[in-house]
């Protein structure tokens, strides 16, 4: 392959820190694959997850939802899809 590996110290400092990666948490078993969208399918590699949410545990103790959003608008808004998390008041 032509593409570097990935840098994942960041994930790794932040897991050591005790964050928790929410999409991850909520949704075990999914991909949860961030790129490439239809603007970027033809550039980017095989589909892959690049973007996170990570939250201390207080907050995370609040999350009740993560979800990649792929939309026909987020389609071709940008090359990554966006997360939503959804917290409890």
């Amino acid at each position: 392959s032509d593409q570097p590996p990935l840098d994942t110290r960041a994930i790794a400092r932040l897991e050591w820190a005790g964050c928790t990666d929410l999409f991850r948490a909520l949704n075990p078993g999914e991909s949860g694959w961030t790129i490439p969208t239809g603007a970027a399918r033809k550039r980017e590699p095989a589909p892959m997850r690049l973007d996170y949410m990570w939250a201390t545990p207080p907050l995370a103790g609040r999350a009740r939802s993560c979800s990649v959003l792929r939309t026909p608008d987020a389609d071709v808004a940008s090359d990554h899809y966006p997360l939503m998390v959804e917290f409890q008041e």
